[in-house]
């Protein structure tokens, strides 16, 4: 069986998880969450069939959860049984957690023996009703496509012979991804207009809700002709682009027998960011849109230093078109691998709101970093990451068109741009001067006086900055990431590093991997 653990004191959760990888070796922990709200997520990305929750836990309680995963997991197909441990034993907690379909209340502390009785019933109690769930093709489908870990191999062939799928069947998969705006509509509409356009060109047609990646699976049998099929599919993606299946992406796949519709269904889900280096393909095929050949993937660098110098100088105008050139830089003319095009953004958003920072554009807060990045990662398709840029864009541009005049002298600025684009070449204060046709010692006493810093300490303090980016998000060798930020010799650099951060180059690397 398949389990998680849902339980706020990390002790009790460790204690728990090996608890029960030692009542059986076939009961597998498969995620501990460490409240009702984690453990939501965990839920619907793991599909267990036993879910072990306390009850009192902060963010949102087990009973919550346990009501919140309800409808999607029925929506998806997927049973799953919960135990409530608690330490409270009030009648009126039991009752309420049997009201919810909980199987069983256990008290804490609880011993090997209680959970292993637990488990044990409810194991028995899958083991029964794998034969009364599984009463129709659609059952056995979504069984099939989306096991739940209680059936072994010998078990899912019975299900597969007693409704006649064969080995050497051909079963058509058509994924329709819509994002998390479009997706409640197509659930509750389209989903059912989908379904008798695609029933007319097969036998059956079964779709699977997978909420938590806001897309619907068709699972297609009787497909006697693929070619055909396909062929047909293309024609009416064309057709109903931008009506019935507007907003949604759509790929396909064909799966030759029943004990390969696990591996195809999961296959087209990780082929979903394809989309980001394909946006114009109407529809992509699985597995060969993985063999795609691509280009390897520069990061326009001059962009970004253009991009510095648009957010240092305040100029709405002049940063609206930074984005823009970055937008048509990926504009899906040339193909580049979809992870490369999710990293260009995540580094160029990330330069962008730390230097809009820096120069306070922006005060610390108002756009919640990790958000931003996370919606990068979540991201499936090119429309998905500008819609990411855009909200950054719209909060850069806001807050410089309500700069008229900048708190900082005009004049520091323009140095920092400086600082920000030549940086790597190890560029000087001397330099920096000439170019803004003032004396060094004036600069240098100007550029205290308005931001608290000694010109090489900002210098030093910006250069560590991007090492620890290059560190991080990158596999270069030591000696190259000294050279990058501007230091001719690696081991002045570590000693740089390490004076300023406390580690050397390589610790900080192995600590934040």
């Amino acid at each position: 069986m398949r389990i998680v653990i849902v339980e706020d004191e990390a002790r009790i959760r460790d204690g728990m998880a090996k608890l029960v990888e030692r009542i059986s070796d076939s009961y597998h922990v498969v995620g501990c969450a460490a409240n009702g709200l984690l453990g939501l997520n965990c839920v619907k990305e793991r599909y267990p069939d036993v879910v072990i929750t306390d009850v009192r836990m902060p963010e949102m309680d087990g009973l919550e959860m346990i009501g919140a995963l309800t409808a999607a997991l029925t929506a998806a197909g997927v049973r799953t049984r919960y135990i409530i441990l608690s330490a409270y034993s009030e009648f009126e907690y039991a009752k309420k957690a049997m009201s919810f379909g909980v199987s069983d209340y256990l008290l804490k502390p609880v011993s090997m023996a209680e959970l292993a009785q637990s488990l044990k019933k409810l194991e028995l109690q899958i083991q029964e009703s794998v034969s009364r769930e599984v009463d129709s093709l659609e059952a056995a489908l979504r069984c099939l496509v989306l096991p739940d870990g209680t059936r072994d191999e010998k078990s899912r062939e019975g299900i597969a012979d007693r409704f006649g799928l064969g080995r050497q069947d051909v079963f058509a998969q058509v994924l329709f991804y819509y994002g998390a705006r479009n997706y409640p509509v197509a659930r509750d509409s389209i989903n059912r207009l989908t379904c008798r356009k695609l029933q007319a060109e097969c036998a059956a047609v079964c779709p699977m809700l997978l909420e938590n990646h806001h897309a619907i699976l068709y699972l297609l049998t009787g497909v006697e002709d693929p070619q055909r099929f396909s062929a047909w599919l293309t024609s009416s993606v064309r057709i109903h682009a931008q009506t019935l299946w507007k907003g949604a992406d759509i790929s396909l796949a064909f799966a030759t027998g029943w004990h390969t519709l696990h591996q195809t269904a999961m296959g087209l889900l990780d082929a979903l960011p394809w989309k980001i280096a394909l946006p114009g393909e109407p529809l992509l095929y699985w597995p060969q849109v993985l063999q795609s050949p691509t280009e390897p993937c520069a990061f326009p660098i001059e962009i970004e230093n253009r991009l510095r110098v648009a957010v240092c100088s305040r100029n709405a105008d002049r940063i609206e078109r930074r984005f823009e050139e970055f937008r048509r830089y990926f504009d899906g003319h040339t193909v580049y691998d979809p992870r490369e095009i999710r990293e260009s953004y995540t580094r160029f958003l990330w330069t962008a709101l730390n230097l809009a920072k820096e120069v306070d554009l922006v005060k610390a807060g108002q756009i919640e970093a990790r958000r931003l990045m996370e919606s990068i990662l979540e991201a499936r398709n090119l429309t998905e990451l500008n819609e990411v840029a855009d909200q950054l864009l719209a909060a850069l541009t806001v807050a410089a068109g309500q700069t008229d005049t900048p708190d900082q002298n005009i004049t520091i600025l323009r140095a920092k741009s400086l600082i920000h684009e030549f940086y790597s070449t190890g560029i000087t204060l001397e330099e920096i001067a000439q170019k803004l046709n003032l004396t060094p010692e004036y600069l240098s006493g100007q550029f205290h006086k308005d931001t608290g810093k000694t010109f090489s300490a900002y210098m030093r303090k910006y250069r560590i900055g991007k090492a620890k980016e290059l560190l991080i998000g990158t596999q270069l060798k030591l000696n190259q990431v000294a050279e990058q930020v501007g230091y001719a010799d690696p081991k002045y650099f570590s000693q740089v590093f390490k004076k300023c951060t406390g580690q050397l180059p390589a610790e900080y690397r192995r600590a934040n991997k």
